[in-house]
């Protein structure tokens, strides 16, 4: 064994301590397991004992100093510094003297005991063996080790370095060699290989996917499959997943749940070509149910008939069809009920449904049976219905809207008894007091017709001279209590202006109306000359509130600076006539015209949208057109809020014109065909078509959704007789002779008839369009000329109550006892379209036995 030092000069006190230290660091060595000899095995045999000292080399004088304390020196190599034990340290029990600081755990490792005076420390290529020379010993040129918190001369610890080490997350890191001590460990750059090597939480972060991971994907076909992340951290192609039974196609084959050998229904699977329709328990896509269909037919306030006459108690209903819920058949339900409110009646829930219809498969129905309804005044009642429709699993759709309709009633019925009455006005009657006053004859039907005497007379008593009153009349159930009531217009009337115009309402009850108005209103503008009132119609329910709108004419109100430009004003039912009107509108014409006479005739336009509203048509027959007064019709519709103030569609007279006057009558004929959509007439009472001023009427029909473009009808006087005015006057038939049956009733007051000029009427009729081959031709009774036989007509009326059209026909200007007394003629036959004329009418002769009383000015006709 190799020595460095003179082991002589170390006294026997020394050699004692010597021992001791050998002893203590054994044990302390034993027991922290901490402390390495310093010494390695090599070829030359086992390391030889150390037998003295403790200590280290002093690199300046070659000699062996020992540690301060004897019997607790322990060297730390590389140092030249002893350490000695200290309790205090928590990383180690051991504490460098001179240095203040306890020895980590990493640097415990580097603390050794030496029994001898050799190689103390010895460093990366020192050979401690007892057996090797000592030029082989390299103290002085061992670098130091990093970790010991000191440099020592001749030593650079900072050179050290860098190391390996492990990082937090246990990957292999770099460290280095700062200040004697090893920096944090530095995690190494992020590759693919499945592992967070940078230690921040993100596998193979900054690649598209962790090498080896999985993940759902989206198949072609909606499925969920699996998608591995490949070695180059990229995912791979999405793999189809095996079938199941889960109602999906899971492998993308085109056949759901293919997982077992039979296909059938209740098995839990929605396989083969079972669908929710067929197998709603096994497949839980649910197929929607169809749409909603939409009310079509009968219009709101529509009037069966009467309720002396089966049919009217069995009326038809026609909706829209509605597309499949994809169950196949599409059927529907309908619901009425009679206990629904009139006011509010849209959001009625059918609390005690008078009857319920269930897998109809045509979208149309009527009754089997007679509908209930009373049987003494108000006779009929008012039913409310909705439809659905439904499709087997699919479910059913929505309600539609709620409609209504009147069974088992007729226009004009002013005491509710099931039978028309009829109206006819005297403009020249003179009252006690007053002259010329005029006044409206009510007549009340009967089994057998109307009797010649009058029912009830209504007028203004004492009212005034001159008024004009019974100038226009019109009837409607104002109020909804099942009891037709007279609407009368004065356009002469003065309330605080000359002729400013009023109309007047008698209310209708079961015992008939009054002979004195129930409320009175004068032109609301108070227009001097503006003629409120010179015509009237009952245009249906305008605002679907559930009461009928009384539409008024001014014909002759300025509008912006154009005299004569007209204006009409639509007053809007309510519960009672005492509250009448809920509300009023006035609407004129888009491009206002001086003397156009906008509002001069006027006429209900049904439902034109299908909607529940009902629309009306506004006569201008003097707008000028290419010629001066050609004239025009607009076709309004109605609104929640009333009415549209643009024209639906403005309607052009068919050329050549010429001064026809165009739109001077206007009728709606109903629904010809039954495609629920209505069909009107306009009047051009001077067009010529074959003479001068012979007249023509033009057939218009309204398509769903669409306005008419033009006439699909043009009815060319029969006769063409000049100057007869045909199409002056124009009324529908209703049912005329049998169901199905529609008719138009056209007036030509100076129609040549028995070489006269006593004028005539003409009646069409047919089932899809009113063009009979030889329309019927109604002559003047009896021959008087200038008589005005057809200057006023009133259709849509059933005076006997057994379901057949009745007809009225005023000659105002017929001489009787005395000039221009005027006569009215009640057509009460229920004969159908034929080659002969029916029996003579029942003759209504003028209770006001005096001149140019001209009663039959004007007839309450159904405008509706």
């Amino acid at each position: 064994m190799r020595n460095t030092g003179d082991s002589n000069r170390h006294d026997s006190t020394s050699r004692a301590s010597h021992a001791f230290c050998t002893s203590f660091l054994a044990t302390i060595t034993s027991a922290a397991g901490l402390l390495a000899a310093c010494g390695n095995s090599g070829s030359n045999g086992a390391d030889a004992a150390r037998t003295e000292g403790c200590g280290v080399r002093n690199p300046a004088t070659g000699q062996v100093e020992h540690c301060a304390v004897t019997g607790t020196e322990v060297c730390v190599c590389g140092t030249g510094e002893c350490a000695t034990t200290d309790s205090s340290c928590e990383s180690s029990y051991r504490f460098v003297e001179g240095v203040g600081r306890c020895v980590s755990t990493a640097e415990a490792a580097t603390l050794i005991a030496s029994q001898d005076e050799g190689d103390l420390c010895p460093g990366a290529g020192a050979d401690a063996d007892a057996d090797a020379d000592a030029g082989d010993d390299g103290d002085s040129e061992t670098s130091a080790l990093c970790g010991n918190g000191s440099v020592d001369p001749g030593e650079d610890c900072d050179g050290d370095g860098p190391g390996d080490c492990i990082t937090s997350c246990g990957t292999g890191g770099t460290r280095n060699c700062v200040g004697c001590r090893w920096a944090p460990c530095t995690p190494p750059a992020e590759t693919c290989n499945g592992e967070d090597d940078d230690c921040n939480t993100v596998c193979d972060d900054g690649f598209a996917c962790c090498a080896g991971d999985f993940e759902e994907c989206a198949t072609p076909c909606g499925s969920a499959g699996l998608r591995e992340c490949g070695d180059e951290c990229a995912w791979g192609v999405c793999v189809l997943p095996a079938e199941s039974c889960n109602r999906v196609d899971d492998d993308c084959d085109g056949v759901t749940d293919e997982v077992a050998d039979a296909f059938a229904c209740g098995d839990g699977c929605c396989n083969g070509t079972e669908t929710y329709c067929s197998c709603p328990g096994d497949c839980t896509t649910v197929a929607p149910p169809p749409a909603t269909p939409a009310p079509l037919w009968p219009w709101n306030g529509w009037l069966t008939g009467s309720y002396l006459v089966s049919s009217s108690l069995r009326p038809t209903f026609r909706w829209t069809a509605s597309t499949s819920g994809g169950c196949g058949t599409t059927t529907y339900e309908l619901q009425l009920d009679d206990s629904c409110p009139t006011d509010g009646f849209a959001a009625c829930t059918f609390p005690s449904p008078a009857g319920m219809e269930t897998g109809l498969t045509d979208t149309t129905w009527a009754p089997t049976s007679d509908l209930t309804v009373a049987t003494a005044p108000p006779v009929g009642r008012r039913f409310f219905w909705h439809v659905r429709a439904c499709d087997g699993a699919a479910g059913c759709s929505a309600w539609s809207t709620v409609r209504y309709v009147d069974v088992g009633r007729v226009h004009s019925d002013f005491n509710c008894d099931g039978r028309s009455d009829v109206a006819v006005s005297a403009i020249g009657y003179d009252g006690p007091d007053t002259t010329d006053i005029g006044a409206v004859y009510v007549y009340y039907g009967t089994a057998t017709g109307v009797p010649t005497a009058f029912s009830v007379r209504c007028t203004d008593d004492p009212g005034q001279r001159s008024m004009g009153f019974g100038w226009s009349v019109a009837a409607g159930d104002f109020n909804a209590d099942g009891c037709s009531d007279l609407a009368v217009g004065a356009p002469n009337f003065d309330q605080g202006s000359t002729d400013e115009g009023g109309i007047f309402l008698f209310y209708g009850d079961r015992l008939g109306l009054n002979e004195s108005p129930t409320r009175e209103f004068d032109n609301p503008r108070g227009t001097p000359g503006g003629h409120f009132g010179m015509s009237l119609a009952v245009a249906g329910d305008v605002n679907a509130d559930g009461w009928s709108d009384l539409v008024v004419g001014s014909p002759s109100e300025p509008v912006g600076g154009n005299a004569g430009a007209g204006i009409i004003d639509v007053y809007f039912g309510a519960d009672t006539l005492s509250i009448f009107p809920s509300a009023r509108v006035s609407v004129t014409a888009p491009s206002p015209a001086a003397g156009a006479a906008f509002g001069q005739a006027l006429a209900g336009g049904g439902d034109l949208l299908a909607d529940g509203h009902s629309g009306f048509i506004v006569g201008a027959p003097n707008y000028p057109g290419a010629t001066a007064e050609d004239g025009l019709a607009f076709l309004f519709r109605g609104t929640d809020l009333g009415v549209a103030s643009v024209p639906w569609a403005t309607l052009t007279c068919p050329a050549p014109c010429n001064g026809a006057h165009f739109g001077s009558a206007a009728a709606l004929i109903g629904d010809m065909g039954y495609d629920s959509y209505p069909d009107f007439a306009i009047g051009a009472p001077t067009y010529d078509a074959g003479a001068t001023d012979e007249g023509n009427v033009f057939v218009y029909s309204v398509g769903a959704g669409s306005p008419p473009t033009g006439p699909y009808l043009a009815l060319d006087n029969p006769t063409n007789t000049p100057n007869a005015y045909f199409g002056s006057a124009l009324a529908p038939t209703g049912w005329f002779g049998v169901p199905d049956t529609l008719g138009l009733i056209v007036g030509a007051p100076r129609q040549l008839g028995d070489g006269v000029a006593e004028g005539a009427v003409v009646l069409y009729a047919g089932t899809t369009s009113i063009a009979l081959p030889v329309p019927l031709v109604y002559p003047a009774p009896d021959a008087d000329a200038d008589g005005g036989f057809g200057a006023s007509v009133a259709g849509g009326l059933d005076l006997t109550g057994d379901g057949t059209a009745d007809f009225v026909v005023g000659a105002p200007a017929r001489d009787g006892s005395f000039a221009a007394v005027g006569k009215a003629f009640a057509y009460v036959t229920g004969v159908g379209p034929g080659p002969t004329v029916p029996a003579a009418p029942i003759t209504l002769d003028s209770p006001a036995p005096y001149p140019s009383v001209q009663f039959g000015f004007a007839l309450a006709s159904t405008s509706y």
